[in-house]
């Protein structure tokens, strides 16, 4: 089964991720953003983003590096997903260009058996309540449009493994 957690940032996805990683016996692919800006010498890597030229090489970079775990693994619980680095590209406004929707198009044709979201909540202000709306309200229009099962983890990290335990019987 391949899990996709995705949501704005710090609202949970990696401890949701570890705990369904480690409940289902699956592996687990970590956020690609903190490796690949280590091995780009960011040492901020959101702040990256001020220098639009090294924004759009670094968010391919996190792109390519995402999409090769995922190729590689049949299974796995990812707590970052395609999705949210096509959400990510809009948010920051790195163009709508050729390569803008090129990188979009590779975003979205990512296979997920379930996407989990992990809804924006009041007490998940990390950077500025503005600025994770306005990135919530991005992924979600992306995620209204897409076919893939979307579970919306509104409840306990326990009722939402289980949830999941159910379907991955009803598929397998």
């Amino acid at each position: 089964m391949r899990i996709g957690i995705c949501g704005t940032f710090h609202t949970g996805k990696t401890s949701l991720a570890e705990n369904i990683a480690k409940n289902l016996e699956l592996p687990l692919i970590g956020s690609q953003t903190q490796i690949v800006a280590k091995r780009m010498e960011i040492n901020y890597p959101w702040y990256a983003i001020q220098d639009r030229c090294l924004a759009r090489e670094f968010m391919v970079a996190v792109l390519l590096a995402q999409i090769d775990f995922e190729t590689r693994l049949h299974n796995f619980v990812t707590d970052q997903t395609l999705v949210d680095y096509a959400a990510a590209w809009l948010y920051f406004a790195l163009g709508e260009d050729v390569d803008g929707i090129v990188y979009h198009n590779a975003c979205l044709a990512s296979q997920y058996d379930l996407l989990i979201y992990t809804p924006l909540k009041e007490s998940d202000t990390f950077c500025g309540i503005k600025q994770q709306m306005q990135f919530d309200r991005i992924l979600k229009a992306i995620l209204f449009n897409l076919d893939t099962p979307i579970l919306t983890c509104s409840e306990s990290k326990e009722s939402t493994i289980k949830t999941i335990g159910k379907l991955r019987k009803r598929k397998g």
